[in-house]
């Protein structure tokens, strides 16, 4: 057995504290759009994800900051090596080491933990604890104990329910190398790490109790759960409405159906919409001309707009007040020319928008005042001269007949 878990043999009575010589290393990939944890951009997009990842980093940094970890060395061990502001913003107080042109990718991790332990152990004597900035509500129990396991000579380490670890305690006596050779991003993780360790003749102990870091969508519906109860991720906790919800719509395996002309690895719903075809641009307008058109053929004999088609002015008086169509039924008369000048000074010709006019909002009285104003214009109009109208040539067989009723005497 490689192993053994920290039990009886680990140091009994209350967890003591960091001591100065100790030192907490947080190992944090700055947040990103599109790059930090892509495994969950199938429930809640990259926007949302970058989100998670940051309040769970924030709230990482604020927990070990104080208390029993406020004696210990903290250093904020950060990829990539130019977002030292944001690095700086989500980890106040902290030491700031960049990685040098990494990204925290697998082949690269070993690298760099290694480097940042040799960085680490030429100031610190005491023990080195690891941790990642996914694992947010890690009981801080967890690491004072490891780190006090670490002080005695052994190694401890707290697994990850996907077979990773969450945490590794180094005593002193740990050499740089106990990172060669470690498979990382796999289920094999954590028992690759504590095989190192004992081909480089440090022993190792398991803390009882695995811990879950945040890599699923499953991860995060047990994180809020938790949560729920421990209150320990203020940030995270704020956000919790919202993932709720995207957690209650989210269906796993969907992501595989979707067609290969979508994004893949992004929720249905958070995917762009599709571009809309040219006409559909111009459909807005295409109504408007048809409206322009309609109201066009709809204008009275006269060649002033009806203002009953759309404006909803009150009708024009009727032809008994009108003195312009009195006795004219039966004969035709000549039409003004309707140009750009009548157009102009016509009070009823509005623009053909969708906007609502002033008028329409008038009071019933308002509305009789102009209806009595515009049967009182209409009365000022001068009748049509009589050499306007058309006469009926007339024949001796029409002159006194009874049919000629109303025509013109001899």
């Amino acid at each position: 057995m490689l192993h053994e878990f920290i039990s009886k043999t680990a140091p009994q009575g209350p967890a003591l504290p960091l001591e100065a010589g100790d030192a907490l290393v947080v190992v944090l990939k700055v947040p990103a759009a599109g790059k930090s944890k892509t495994r969950l951009h199938t429930c809640f997009g990259p926007h949302e994800t970058q989100k998670l990842a940051t309040a769970m980093a924030a709230d990482t940094f604020e927990r070990f900051s104080c208390g029993e970890c406020a004696q210990a060395r903290r250093v904020c061990c950060f990829a990539p090596s130019d977002e030292r502001k944001e690095a700086s913003r989500l980890a106040p107080g902290w030491e700031l080491s960049p990685m040098a042109s990494r990204d925290l990718k697998s082949s690269d991790l070993g690298t760099a933990l290694r480097d940042e332990y040799v960085r680490i152990r030429s100031q610190s004597r005491g023990a080195v604890v690891f941790l990642g900035s996914d694992a947010p509500d890690l009981p801080i129990d967890y690491v004072l104990d490891a780190c006090a396991c670490a002080r005695q000579g052994t190694a401890a380490i707290c697994e990850a329910l996907d077979g990773g670890y969450v945490l590794l305690a180094l005593p002193a006596n740990a050499p740089p190398e106990v990172f060669d050779g470690v498979k990382w991003s796999c289920s094999e993780t954590a028992n690759s790490q504590r095989e190192r360790l004992s081909n480089c003749g440090v022993s190792v102990r398991t803390l009882l109790g695995r811990w879950s870091d945040i890599d699923e969508v499953t991860d995060v519906h047990a994180l809020l759960e938790r949560l729920k109860t421990s209150k320990a991720c203020p940030r995270v906790l704020a956000m919790a409405p919202k993932l709720e919800a995207m957690l209650a719509i989210w269906k796993p395996g969907e992501e595989k159906q979707q067609p290969p002309s979508t994004i893949t690895g992004v929720a249905p719903w958070a995917q762009p919409t599709a571009p809309q075809e040219p006409w559909a641009a111009n459909a807005a307008l295409r109504a408007r001309l048809q409206a322009r058109e309609r109201a066009a053929s709809s204008r009275d004999p006269r060649g002033v707009p009806d203002p009953r088609i759309r404006s909803g002015r009150p009708p024009r008086a009727p032809s008994s007040l009108n003195p312009v169509s009195e006795g004219s039924a039966s004969v035709p008369q000549p039409l003004p020319a309707f140009d750009a000048s009548t157009e102009a000074n016509n009070p009823t010709d509005w623009e053909d928008d969708d906007t609502v006019a002033p008028w329409a909002e008038f009071s019933e009285e308002r509305q009789a005042q102009r209806l009595a104003e515009l049967e009182a214009f209409n009365a000022k109009t001068p009748p049509t001269s009589p050499s306007t109208v058309a006469k009926s040539p007339t024949t001796p067989s029409t002159i006194g007949s009874p049919e000629s009723k109303g025509g013109f005497s001899p």
